[in-house]
């Protein structure tokens, strides 16, 4: 629309970010008017029928498969990576198997049963205490990254992003930077988390770490988060900062090539 100059224009003198809003009205408009019709004229629920499509996979997606683990991880950053709220989509498949898992883990473990012999590994804490350090993807050491970035964007958007990213808040990197619909930081934002879900995974069978047993906010930072829901295991508060180094080695070449874009674009 904008490129056909289908838009509102303002008078000349009027200020850049004034005149930028009203030319974004009537691109809103046409999109909201789009997905409304879809939803309630045509009465069709995008994000229910996602979920419908998925809901043979719920016994795979919760327990202590690494395979069901993996696609879990990769199901819900890919569909970030597309611009859908990934834990949105599999929330309705998968949040009842979480709560119950954990509760489980709970369960045993006041009961007396050691934190390293509970019945499930990948609770929703499994994932958010080593896996999602800074937010679904571990985007926190891509924060970390732009922080220290040549672009001005990309450090500002860093600095910006650091106080939410502590506490697994990542909504300004991923529609700032953006990761959505970005094949050089969405390839990143899936692997990362596959091959730290995977190390996390081979350190909770082997016993050097323990299981999840007790239900944390998730904006807890993710290293304590970690040491507190593994009944104050140092060897899993370590695993945390390890995988968040991982992270950093892991975008670390795709964010020099994004990098090159920006300064490009300045």
């Amino acid at each position: 629309l904008k490129n056909r100059n289908i838009t509102i224009k303002m008078p000349e003198g009027v200020p850049p970010e004034v005149s930028n809003s009203f030319v974004a009205l009537v691109p809103a408009a046409v999109i909201l008017v789009l997905f409304w019709g879809i939803r309630y004229l045509l009465d069709f629920n995008i994000s229910s029928f996602l979920s419908t499509l998925l809901m043979p996979l719920k016994g795979v997606l919760v327990g202590n498969s690494l395979f069901g683990g993996l696609l879990t991880i990769f199901l819900i950053t890919g569909f970030w990576t597309l611009g859908i709220h990934g834990a949105a989509i599999m929330d309705p498949v998968i949040r009842p198997f979480w709560e119950m898992s954990i509760a489980q883990n709970m369960s045993e473990f006041t009961s007396g049963t050691s934190a390293h012999n509970l019945s499930t590994i990948f609770t929703e804490q499994f994932l958010q205490w080593f896996i999602w350090i800074g937010g679904a993807g571990g985007t926190l050491a891509l924060v970390v990254l732009f922080m220290f970035s040549k672009s001005t964007y990309l450090r500002d958007l860093g600095k910006l992003s650091l106080l939410p990213g502590l506490f697994n808040i990542n909504e300004p990197i991923i529609l700032g930077a953006p990761i959505v619909m970005n094949p050089i930081l969405g390839i990143p934002f899936i692997i990362g988390p596959l091959i730290t879900g995977s190390l996390a995974y081979v350190l909770t069978i082997t016993g050097v770490v323990p299981m999840m047993m007790a239900r944390l906010p998730f904006t807890v930072p993710g290293p304590l988060g970690a040491f507190i829901s593994t009944n104050w295991s140092v060897p899993a508060l370590i695993l945390s900062c390890v995988n968040f180094v991982i992270d950093l080695v892991i975008y670390y070449p795709f964010f020099k090539v994004f990098e090159k874009q920006q300064l490009s674009k300045e």
